[in-house]
């Protein structure tokens, strides 16, 4: 039975298209499914993650005018790798490091070579 979220692809509450914006301090839930040929969501971490546990990398740090805040403020406590949780792997995603006005494009590396980008400005 295959899973209901795409595979490959950021899910909510990160926007696919880049416009989210989150208050900086807040938690952001990075979400994303990773399925095999037949569309069933992969568990194993090391059948997904290139490193084997799960890591983001920022790819490039952009300063400017960003829109008001315009998602959901979290408050999670941040996590220190990835979990798998219903279908889903999520990384809770500190946001107090980063700066304000400033738009972050993010990779999570897979194991087959691929790779999950995502963007999200702070505010």
């Amino acid at each position: 039975m295959g899973t209901s979220n795409p595979g490959g692809v950021i899910l909510q509450p990160i926007n696919t298209d880049g416009t989210s914006v989150f208050k900086r301090g807040s938690t952001v839930p990075v979400k994303f499914t990773e399925c095999d040929a037949n569309g069933n969501a992969i568990s194993d971490q090391t059948a997904v993650f290139a490193t084997g546990y799960g890591s983001i990398t920022l790819i490039s740090a952009v300063r400017g005018q960003v829109n008001n805040v315009n998602e959901t403020t979290y408050t999670d406590i941040p996590d220190v790798a990835f979990r798998w949780s219903n279908g889903i792997w999520i990384f809770n995603m500190a946001t107090g490091n980063l700066d304000t006005n400033t738009r972050y494009t993010f990779r999570i590396n897979l194991a087959n070579g691929s790779y999950i980008s995502f963007t999200f400005s702070t505010k």
